[in-house]
């Protein structure tokens, strides 16, 4: 977690353990009163890895 308290921005990267995770993952921050803003920035999916996880990057606000 990147916060950006002078702005209320943050990104937030991580690692999910498929796309699908990854979305409702993102869907329940979205969701979340605090925050507004709440997007996907960016995904990849680790072919090299037998599980083939999803690093993620995530973008959002909250009121500061």
């Amino acid at each position: 977690l990147t916060p950006d308290a002078g702005r209320g921005q943050f990104v937030l990267t991580g690692e999910a353990q498929n796309y699908q995770t990854l979305l409702q993952y993102v869907g329940s921050l979205q969701q979340a009163s605090a925050l507004h803003d709440v997007h996907l920035q960016k995904h990849q999916v680790n072919e090299a890895h037998p599980q083939r996880p999803v690093a993620f990057e995530v973008q959002g606000a909250w009121q500061p």
